[in-house]
C-alpha cells in the first residue's frame, strides 16, 4: 500500500492496489460539483455540513471544486458525528457534537448539503437530517436538506435514505479505508 498518496480508497489495510484511484475520484468529484451547482443555482448560499472526521477530506476537495465554479456561495459548518467505536463496531446510536455557534453560522433561508465520506447503514446521516430539521423548525424555516457522499455503500443500509449526490456506489461488504475512511482511527489519508 502506498501510504504517501493521500487520494486513494482501499478495501482494507492489507490490500496493495487501490479500489478507486485518485484520478477517478478527482474526475467524479468534478462531475458532482457540476451537479450541485446546477441543482443549487437559484440559491444565493448553500450550507455545506461536513461530518467529521471522515467527511473532511471529501468536503475540502468538494468545497474547492464548488468555489472554482461559484465563489462565495458555500458556508462550511461541520458537525462531529460518530457511529463507530475504536474496534469498528457500529454503536447503537450515533452521537452528534456541534460547536456552540453551529446554529448561529447556519443560513436557515438556504438549503444544506450534508457531506460525508461514506453512507453505509445510514444511521449517522439520518440522525443529522433529523437534527437539521429540528433546527429549521425552531427557526421557522423548511429549507431543503441534501446529501453528498464519496461512496454510497448500500449492503448494510438500515435506513430509507436518499443520497442526492454520490461519487461511487459500492455494493460489497468490505471495510473501506483512505480518503477519510479509517480503520480504528488510522489510514484516513491513505
Amino acid at each position: 500500500m502506498n501510504l504517501n498518496n493521500p487520494c486513494n480508497c482501499f478495501q482494507d489495510s492489507s490490500i496493495i492496489s487501490p479500489l478507486i484511484h485518485a484520478g477517478s475520484i478527482k474526475e467524479r468529484l468534478s462531475q458532482i460539483a457540476d451537479e450541485i451547482v446546477s441543482k443549487t443555482n437559484s440559491y444565493p448560499y448553500i450550507n455545506l455540513i461536513p461530518l467529521l472526521t471522515g467527511g473532511m477530506f471529501f468536503c475540502v476537495d468538494l468545497a474547492m471544486a464548488l468555489e472554482e465554479r461559484i465563489s462565495g456561495k458555500w458556508i462550511i459548518n461541520p458537525l462531529m458525528v460518530s457511529a463507530y467505536g475504536m474496534h469498528d463496531k457500529i454503536t447503537k446510536e450515533p452521537t452528534i457534537i456541534a460547536s456552540p455557534d453551529f446554529a448561529h453560522k447556519m443560513n436557515f433561508n438556504c438549503p444544506s448539503i450534508i457531506v460525508d465520506d461514506l453512507a453505509d447503514t445510514g444511521s449517522s446521516i439520518d440522525m443529522v437530517i433529523q437534527y437539521l430539521k429540528a433546527l429549521h423548525f425552531r427557526h421557522q424555516t423548511n429549507e431543503k436538506i441534501w446529501t453528498a457522499v464519496l461512496i454510497n455503500k448500500t449492503k448494510f443500509r438500515t435506513f430509507d435514505l436518499a443520497i442526492d449526490f454520490r461519487c461511487f456506489n459500492y455494493q460489497d461488504g468490505n471495510w473501506l479505508i483512505g480518503y477519510g475512511m479509517d480503520d480504528k482511527g488510522i489510514y484516513r489519508g491513505s
